[in-house]
């Protein structure tokens, strides 16, 4: 019986991180491609990287299937602009573009709202550090004189 239900408790708490894994990798996903496919929101975002960066403007990345190095990439992008993310996002759903179509507020406030989440900001974090050693790790070995015993030290 407690095998049962240890099972069960398994698959309940897998099935909820899976959840939570695709809805912030969806988020990304979404994020990359609404702020990026109109000049609009593009030139937004990088007026409010501007107003909030000190230093140069990142450009959010698409996460890619097969490169790691774009998805480090892709993380910390939006990690480091996310405060200007956040803006962007409260303008287009506040009306600052112009003959925005109301499908476009629509999908800019579901945005807002997960970005916004605990979630979304907790899985950011934890991927950075994640992919930050996995990037480490994946250069080292791809050294002439790598060793796997070092490499298992970097982990």
């Amino acid at each position: 019986m407690r095998y049962k239900r240890c099972m069960f408790e398994f698959c309940r708490i897998r099935t909820i991180c899976y959840f939570v894994v695709s809805l912030y990798i969806g988020t990304l996903e979404s994020l990359y491609v609404f702020l990026t496919s109109s000049l609009p929101r593009l030139q937004i975002i990088e007026e409010e990287q501007e107003k909030l960066l000190t230093s140069t403007i990142l450009t959010l990345k698409r996460l890619s299937d097969t490169r790691r190095s774009s998805r480090i990439q892709s993380v910390e992008a939006t990690i480091n602009s996310l405060p200007a993310i956040i803006r962007a996002l409260e303008r287009i759903v506040g009306g600052d573009v112009s003959n925005t179509a109301p499908k476009v507020v629509a999908e800019a406030r579901g945005l807002l709202l997960n970005v916004s989440k605990f979630e979304f900001i907790f899985m950011l974090q934890f991927f950075e550090n994640l992919l930050r050693k996995l990037h480490a790790v994946s250069q080292y070995l791809q050294k002439e004189a790598a060793d796997i015993y070092t490499a298992q030290q970097m982990w």
